[in-house]
């Protein structure tokens, strides 16, 4: 799992800000060169707010890093997002610090594998 350092949105917002496209376009870039792999991305919240809030906030976040890979020529077929609210901190969410560490999105990358089924009698 890899954590995107710089992708950063809009306070409590879904829109990503002007200086995480630098981040994006990398990963963009790997995914170009290797057609054969799969992403995986997902939304985290801090603790503050309703659990449902965060769940809808995590899961907006995480398609609008879908919809800019796909916005850039990244087949929808090779992006799953999920969103996770509060629900997997990485640390506490009683300081500002440990929020700030929870309020992130992760991804993960899967090289698609061939599987042939052969059918016998």
């Amino acid at each position: 799992m890899y954590v995107f350092k710089n992708v950063l949105f809009e306070f409590d917002k879904a829109i990503l800000i002007k200086e995480s496209t630098e981040e994006l376009d990398k990963l963009y870039a790997y995914l170009l060169e290797n057609d054969d792999v799969f992403v995986e991305i997902y939304g985290h919240t801090d603790a503050i707010g309703s659990k449902m809030h965060n769940e809808v906030l995590s899961k907006s976040r995480a398609k609008a890093v879908s919809d800019y890979l796909i916005n850039k020529g990244v087949k929808a077929s090779r992006i799953s997002w999920y969103g996770y609210g509060s629900s997997r901190p990485k640390t506490t969410n009683k300081t500002d610090a440990g929020r700030a560490i929870n309020r992130r999105v992760e991804f993960k990358l899967i090289k698609a594998r061939l599987f042939i089924y052969i059918y016998s009698k």
